[in-house]
């Protein structure tokens, strides 16, 4: 039997993006910093902060086709885990998916695979990259170990 891997930090982002990526539509996470290189390669919590931004479901309804309502999107949670692949920074020259380049509007596009949604795990969250505390590890790693199993 392989061992679960469980992130150590998590990433906090607004609604409805945090859904968009962790259901596998958004493979481009925008930031105005490189991703952290104890990252790259590794799984990292999406944390779902407290805020929705409208505008922002009007970009995921033209970019994917479809956008969760507001009442169908969780908040102040972390939400599913994502693998951080690389980092871009200029779409036209390192980006040769069109799906990606939709996603993109820098400056660094972190580009993401392994996503998947959790039964939400109610949390506080923070700026940037954060630890996750011990307590909420512990409710991520059981819920990781149960989508596991099926």
């Amino acid at each position: 039997m392989s061992e679960i891997e469980v992130p150590e930090l998590a990433l906090s982002m607004i609604q409805p993006m945090g859904t968009a990526l962790v259901r596998g539509w958004k493979p481009i996470e925008n930031r105005k910093w490189k991703p952290w290189p104890q990252v790259i390669g590794k799984l990292i919590a999406i944390h779902a902060s407290a805020k929705y931004d409208a505008e922002y479901a009007n970009f995921i309804e033209r970019v994917h086709g479809s956008v969760p309502h507001r009442s169908a999107t969780t908040q102040s949670a972390i939400i599913g885990v994502a693998r951080v692949v690389t980092y871009v920074v200029s779409p036209m020259l390192e980006l040769q998916d069109e799906r990606e380049r939709a996603w993109f509007t820098g400056p660094f596009g972190w580009r993401i695979a392994d996503a998947r949604e959790i039964e939400p795990i109610p949390c506080k969250g923070f700026h940037g990259l954060w630890k996750i505390p011990d307590e909420k590890r512990l409710a991520l790693a059981s819920r990781l170990e149960e989508a596991s199993r099926g």
